[in-house]
């Protein structure tokens, strides 16, 4: 475990990375490898604020000289509202498509930071079985309607790069050596439509994250936000499943002759295509992030 001192100090730079300074709560209850809270929470805090280690303005803690990214959060916080509606938009309709089981906002919007081209990032959970179908038929419709990132355009367009099924609740074997970005990904993971407590399923399946999060409590959407699943629903998704349950090797099949060779090839090591998990992120940046929280730690 770290020093309480030491922990605030990395949290804040990895965060850093993202232009996002943090609350006094988001500090304590995301500490990086340290179980710190209460009054030897605030007591390290009021001394590295003395120390001029970090700085505070309007509520939000960041390293000196940071003091712009709080207007950055600010603004961005906004960008996140709209896109969190386009996000329920898409997961309301993706909740009646056959085998989904969850559907989570992940990476930077996620926790209210990404920028306003950015694309909206899904983590999808679905039957076991049947992950292919359920990927081509979720990756079918947008890519019919337009919906799906380009390279030209990716603005508030939906990514489907990360299906698991419920067999596949663990991620650490997903997890890089000294991974950081995964598990705050985990953490931060926002769930809008839910069959079957899955998210919780998911904390459960992933109690090692708390031995580098410590301090971490489960995300509660907002009501606005998180869609119900009601019987006609859930009875419209059985006779679609009992429909297409044929199909799950075509989709394989149809899907693998489609798909990029470095996809499929798994030319990247962060690429990984099986029956229980598609991770499909060839741009995978969690050893870069890695890097340069590493290299900034040992000067704060």
């Amino acid at each position: 475990m770290n020093s309480t001192r030491q922990a605030i100090l990395e949290t804040l730079t990895f965060f850093d990375i993202f232009d996002y300074p943090l609350t006094k709560w988001q500090l304590e209850h995301w500490l990086w490898k340290a179980a710190a809270a209460g009054e030897q929470y605030d007591e390290v805090l009021t001394e590295l604020l003395a120390a001029g280690k970090i700085e505070s303005h309007w509520g939000f803690y960041y390293l000196p000289g940071r003091r712009a990214i709080v207007e950055i959060r600010q603004h961005r916080y906004m960008l996140a509202q709209l896109k969190f509606r386009v996000a329920r938009r898409y997961a309301r309709l993706f909740s009646f498509f056959p085998y989904i089981r969850f559907i989570g906002v992940c990476n930077t919007l996620a926790y209210n930071n990404a920028q306003d081209d950015s694309d909206i990032d899904f983590f999808v959970v679905v039957e076991p079985g049947h992950i292919w179908t359920a990927r081509i038929l979720t990756a079918g419709w947008l890519k019919l309607w337009h919906k799906r990132p380009t390279l030209l355009r990716s603005r508030n367009r939906i990514c489907l790069s990360f299906f698991i099924t419920t067999d596949k609740m663990n991620l650490q074997a997903v997890a890089l050596p000294d991974d950081i970005y995964l598990p705050y990904w985990l953490i931060q993971l926002v769930p809008l439509f839910d069959d079957g407590d899955i998210y919780n399923r998911i904390l459960k399946g992933n109690k090692w994250v708390k031995e580098l999060v410590p301090n971490f409590i489960a995300y509660q959407t907002n009501p606005v936000r998180r869609i119900n699943d009601g019987r006609g629903k859930k009875l419209f998704r059985r006779v679609l499943e009992f429909i297409f349950h044929p199909l799950e090797k075509i989709s394989q099949r149809t899907q693998l002759k489609l798909m990029p060779l470095e996809l499929r090839e798994g030319v990247s090591p962060a690429v990984i295509v099986n029956d229980d998990l598609l991770k499909l992120h060839a741009n995978d940046r969690r050893q870069h992030y890695y890097d340069i929280w590493k290299k900034r730690t040992t000067n704060v």
